[in-house]
């Protein structure tokens, strides 16, 4: 069943449908993937050694300027090491 959109699409209300059995399988196995995820514990942000974010912050801190090669390249050495 759909409720038809004003753009022509399904609305909130409308009974998903799948013109195969495989298909609505495939999107349950997606839904429940997605849940599994969603109450999965949240992750930690990782202590990687030789990242300087204090120095990326302060190269960043004026985000309404473009950042032009030669200012660039300090920040990318921060956390990729020198240049090859």
């Amino acid at each position: 069943m759909v409720v038809p959109a004003a753009d022509g699409g399904a609305a909130r209300g409308s009974v998903p449908s799948f013109g195969t059995p495989e298909r609505a399988v495939a999107a349950l196995a997606h839904a429940v993937r997605y849940g599994s995820w969603l109450t999965s514990p949240a992750g930690s942000v990782p202590d990687l050694p030789g990242i300087d974010a204090d120095a990326a912050r302060t190269l960043l801190a004026d985000a309404w300027e473009l950042i032009s090669a030669p200012r660039a390249a300090p920040l990318l050495d921060g956390y990729w090491g020198a240049r090859g």
